[in-house]
């Protein structure tokens, strides 16, 4: 399965009933505040904490995002990029991945859910797509991780939680 555009990811007919369902489930469990979990390159798991009652507007529209946060590069107190090959400070979106919400069992006012990391529809460079930072979008490119024709890998392997696609 090759990556969606922002505009295919919000026009799939499936989001809107799904979204309804876990509006439900956020009420009855008595979720207040829900983690949107992403994964920089390094493969570190990241994310912002908003409050449930936002969360159905950030499903429908994104929520802005740094594309730099995804590099999991470091800025220094000059301002400076510490990283490699500095990305511009462009704003992106992070797009929740609704068939990944789940309640978090050890803490039960809290949800997660997995986002994909977008360019901004009005961005300079491609706008809209898939940002070339989103390591689960890179995963889904013709539906084989890229990496497995070159290693000669077969075999099964396992993905870190951030990698889930839910599917």
């Amino acid at each position: 399965m090759a990556s969606r555009t922002l505009i295919e990811a919000f026009a799939d007919s499936r989001r809107a009933p799904l979204l309804a369902e876990i509006e439900k489930r956020i009420e009855a469990a008595g979720v207040t505040h829900v983690y949107l979990q992403y994964t920089c390159v390094p493969g570190r798991v990241m994310g912002k904490v908003v409050p449930a009652r936002y969360f159905a507007r950030f499903a429908q529209k994104g929520i802005p995002w740094a594309n730099v946060a995804a590099g999991g590069f470091t800025v220094a107190l000059s301002g400076d990029l510490i990283g490699p090959e500095a990305v511009p400070c462009s704003e992106g979106l992070l797009v929740p991945d609704l068939t990944t919400f789940q309640l978090l069992p050890w803490d039960t006012d809290m949800a997660r859910v997995i986002c994909d990391h977008y360019n901004a529809p009005d961005g300079r460079t491609n706008p809209g797509v898939a940002a070339p930072s989103d390591p689960r979008s890179n995963l889904r490119q013709d539906g084989e991780p890229s990496f497995l024709p070159d290693s000669g890998n077969t075999g099964p392997i396992q993905l870190p939680i951030a990698f889930d696609s839910g599917r």
